[in-house]
């Protein structure tokens, strides 16, 4: 099943179509899963996924056209050396035996060596195709199928020039019918009608769910606004209403472009995007089909207009962020937010943090003000909406209050613990197997760094500046291109996304010295080993991390050091965690009696001060006193006597010695196994 916009050509539904290699989707529409599809027919999942109709089709009869479709989680793009990406799609044998001009491989340059530019233009270039491929006949994609005699459970609906026209393929099933007439009913009839523009009738103002702005009238305006006293749409005076967007979703997307947002894609994709997700599905009291960037339509998306928000609407979001369940915010179930909180009261599940609540709240306010300064809201709601920010803030500091053991998050550990967790078996063992594992968490205790900030590291962030050996914590990712001096003087010659490295912020951008501990277990041998073995070109500090969009290179050792701790009976829920370590630095370093200034950019957090922002800067990053701080970290002492990279090298060279010897036992036992089976006497 796919949907075409009705612009130029007619959209249509095609219950046979549901992938390249399981038919499901095309790159005209979003791909059709038993979830999504049971969103537009009003099913619930569990009834969507017993249904044969939404499941996979039987294998197509010998013969018959074998349907195809460029595969829409595809990138479709190869890079030439002088990196100019080109749009590369293969052309399966069934289709150029169906049309012989065709060449094996379409290549077409994207003329940019953005990836992201890139990434359209190679979508937009594989929808033309198949677009012309379609206009030569349906049996060069192989939807033809019935046509050529074979059977077929489907459906097709069409809308062209204003008319609807509704195929229902011949030996259809009981459960075809059944679903051919829920799209119908709850999607295909409110499409056709807003395609065409056709004004309700009368009696069907108050029932429908979508009324188009030009047939509203004034009395239905004021009483879906409500009065001025309750918070309702007044418009602004002097407010410029030509560019006015109707819908939120729209509303958002225009402050993510034109409010001078600083954070990048990454950080709207993993934090923001989630919790303005949850907003729109809330507020939203109306459905309709949403348009993607990539030309994609989403149907049936909750949405409500702009005109139509009241200071109620922001009561009642409070209210429903309160019931949502924990761990619902990075959620790709495609389940909207108000069936979330109607299983979770259902099933009696936990209701999200007091904090979680107000963060979210807090995503959302710099939009909400971005609405008022440019009229498309009135100053009352968002009156309204910072009176809910500071109930949930209130909230989160009676939480705090009750909380028995202080404050809720990471805290610092114990030299007991310490011990427990890396004076043991299970931490020998990993450093043993591979080299992150025996120097990513001793980084993490002395150095106070983030997991991702360690194991993104590469061969040349380690440097000397006065003779002190110290690591530099650059950010060198494509954001930063335009500004040099964001990258520590000079920028790195990465190529692919996984090669850039991100830090959480500017202030994590920083140049500290290494502890001398470090530098006594080996950790400088261990660099210039790991230069012999890269070559002149920067090379990654530690190997077999795998390179992830949310965090990078740290996911593994994170999970590593959560597996020590949970081992050594240490660990708490988010409590004595992986992050504990940096508390635990932070803490040694204000009993020696470091200056807070100083704890602050060692751990890369910002002073606020103009001295920092402005005069801190040298040839190398971050200015830092290295001697000076060099000389209090000899002073740490964690009660944990790590092993040194010559030490570990004997024990892995011990090991191979005696899986070596295993090996050969093995093998003697299993000839002489052998031997005596045949009957052979051994002396």
């Amino acid at each position: 099943m796919f949907l075409r916009p009705c612009s130029t050509r007619p959209f249509s539904f095609s219950g046979s179509h549901f992938d390249e290699r399981h038919p499901s989707s095309s790159k005209k529409g979003p791909a059709v899963t038993p979830t999504s599809l049971a969103s537009w027919t009003g099913m619930s999942n569990s009834e969507a996924a017993a249904d044969p109709a939404i499941q996979a089709p039987q294998a197509a009869t010998p013969g018959a056209a074998r349907p195809w479709r460029p595969r829409s989680a595809a990138s479709h793009l190869t890079r030439t050396p002088a990196g100019v990406y080109h749009m590369r799609l293969v052309i399966p044998a069934h289709v150029r035996a169906l049309h012989p001009e065709l060449p094996g491989e379409l290549r077409r340059s994207t003329k940019t060596s953005d990836r992201c530019q890139a990434l359209r233009s190679a979508r937009e270039m594989c929808r033309e195709l198949v677009t012309s491929l379609e206009q030569k006949g349906d049996a060069m994609l192989g939807t033809n199928g019935a046509a050529q005699g074979q059977p077929k459970q489907g459906f097709r609906i069409e809308w062209v020039d204003g008319a609807v026209s509704m195929e229902l393929y011949p030996g259809a099933q009981l459960e075809t019918i059944r679903l051919y007439t829920r799209v119908i009913e709850q999607f295909a009839a409110p499409a056709a009608n807003r395609a065409t523009q056709l004004p309700p009738e009368p009696a069907a103002v108050e029932q429908t769910t979508t009324i188009a702005p030009e047939t509203r009238s004034d009395h239905v305006d004021q009483e879906s606004t409500g009065t001025s006293d309750t918070g309702a749409q007044s418009p602004e005076p002097s407010a410029d209403h030509s560019d006015k967007p109707e819908w939120l979703s729209e509303a958002i997307l225009r402050w993510r472009a034109e409010g001078g947002v600083t954070f990048s894609d990454t950080t709207w994709i993993y934090s923001y995007e989630p919790s303005f997700r949850q907003f729109v599905e809330l507020l939203g009291d109306t459905r309709r089909d949403v348009a993607q960037e990539d030309g994609t339509i989403t149907p049936s998306k909750l949405d409500i207009r702009l005109a139509d928000l009241t200071r109620r609407h922001f009561v009642q979001l409070h209210e429903q962020m309160k019931l949502m369940p924990q761990r619902q915010g990075k959620r790709n179930d495609g389940i909207e937010a108000k069936e979330v909180i109607r299983r979770a009261i259902a099933e009696r599940a936990r209701p999200q943090s007091t904090e979680n609540v107000a963060k979210k709240l807090r995503h959302a306010l710099p939009c909400v003000r971005f609405l008022k300064k440019k009229g498309w809201i009135n100053e009352a709601l968002l009156d309204e909406f910072t009176i809910q920010l500071k109930d949930a803030d209130a909230r989160v500091s009676k939480a705090k209050k009750k909380f028995k053991k202080g404050k809720a998050g990471a805290v610092g550990l114990t030299r007991e613990e310490m011990r427990r967790t890396y004076v043991s078996e299970a931490y020998l063992q990993g450093a043993i197997e591979c080299d992150w594992k025996h120097w990513i968490d001793p980084l993490r205790i002395y150095s106070a760094a983030r997991v991702s900030e360690i194991a993104q590291l590469l061969t040349s962030d380690i440097i000397y500046i006065c003779g002190v050996p110290c690591i530099s914590f650059v950010d060198d990712s494509p954001e930063d291109e335009d500004n040099e001096a964001h990258t520590g003087g000079a920028l790195s010659k990465a190529r692919t996304e996984e090669e850039y490295r991100r830090l959480k912020n500017t202030a994590s951008r920083r140049v500290i010295p290494v502890a001398p501990q470090l530098i006594k277990m080996g950790f400088l041998d261990f660099v210039q080993h790991r230069r012999e073995l890269v070559g002149k070109v920067p090379g990654p500090l530690f190997f077999g991390l795998k390179w992830e969009a949310k965090s990078g290179y740290g996911r593994k050792p994170s999970e590593h050091t959560l597996e020590l701790l949970k081992t050594a009976g240490v660990w708490q829920k988010r409590r004595k965690v992986g992050h504990s370590l940096r508390a635990t630095c932070a803490q040694h370093l204000d009993r020696l009696g470091m200056q807070l200034e100083d704890i602050q950019r060692y751990l890369g957090h910002s002073t606020g001060t103009e001295l920092e922002e402005s005069y801190m800067e040298g040839d190398e990053g971050p200015a830092y006193p290295a001697e000076r701080i060099a000389k209090l970290l000899e002073q740490l002492d964690f009660g944990v006597q790590f092993p040194t990279w010559a030490e570990v090298l004997k024990l892995r060279e011990q090991c191979a010695r005696e899986q070596q010897l295993s090996r050969k036992n093995g093998y003697a036992r299993m000839r002489m196994t052998v031997a005596d089976k045949d009957g052979v006497v051994h002396a």
